[in-house]
């Protein structure tokens, strides 16, 4: 089926192309019923999708079978984009929420389409090709590697010390308090950095990065983190007795 972008020029993604790209010749359009599987999480996404009539779900399920929704799309927005920074798989399921009409849109066919026009590849321009974001992602892969490590790390020598001995010294169980309030504030820094790499996309209630914001600075307030631990650990780092006995 070929699609003439001209025909979906009231979109906001080419309502203000002076040139339009060529037509989709193997794109198709498919209507969705409220509550029907568009995509799953992690099978293979071979397609972008646009949103023409309804709206669309972006979740994902944790262990505990709760459903946690990342983002929403209406008339206008597309997703399937993200696959590209997940192996080729759809990072979360897509849902239809009401009666929908969706665009999709073989992924090559797409690339090809975003090639050709330089002031579309403008309006899309790719996170990745951006140097200062770049910068952020690897200081935020480092954040959370490290912070990562250190705290597998501290639980592996208490427990360790643990079965060897029967007894969790106090230094061992302050390490280990140590590296999790470590863990916390690097996770929400980590996410402080793509935040500020996303600019003001990342604002909006449909853009995953918004939620994993929200998240992430929730744990920060809880009080098994709170900054006030890091002075008990400090204590005992000095050969003191901590002044808490829940250390």
């Amino acid at each position: 089926m070929s699609i003439d972008i001209e025909s979906l020029r009231g979109m906001k993604l080419f309502e203000g192309l002076e040139t339009p790209p060529p037509a989709l010749t193997n794109a198709a359009e498919e209507r969705y019923s409220r509550g029907q599987m568009i995509l799953r999480a992690h099978d293979p996404a071979r397609f972008i999708y646009l949103v023409l009539e309804g709206g669309v779900k972006e979740v994902q399920v944790t262990p505990e079978g709760k459903e946690v929704i990342l983002s929403l799309h209406g008339p206008g927005d597309l997703f399937g984009e993200l696959a590209s920074f997940h192996n080729g798989e759809a990072p979360a399921s897509a849902v239809a929420m009401a009666a929908s009409r969706l665009l999709q849109v073989p992924r090559e066919e797409w690339q090809r389409m975003v090639e050709s026009n330089p002031q579309l590849q403008r309006s899309l321009q790719v996170l990745r090709e951006n140097h200062g974001a770049q910068i952020r992602v690897s200081e935020a892969q480092a954040l959370v590697r490290a912070a990562r490590l250190y705290l597998y790390d501290s639980v592996a020598q208490l427990w360790k010390t643990l079965l060897k001995t029967g007894n969790a010294p106090i230094e061992a169980r302050a390490d280990v308090r140590m590296a999790a309030s470590h863990a916390v504030f690097g996770a929400a820094k980590a996410v402080d950095l793509a935040y500020a790499a996303a600019g003001a996309t990342a604002l909006y209630t449909n853009f995953p990065l918004e939620r994993a914001f929200r998240d992430v600075h929730a744990i920060t307030q809880h009080i098994g983190v709170h900054p006030r631990v890091m002075e008990t650990t400090g204590r005992v780092l000095f050969g003191l007795e901590p002044d808490t006995p829940l250390l």
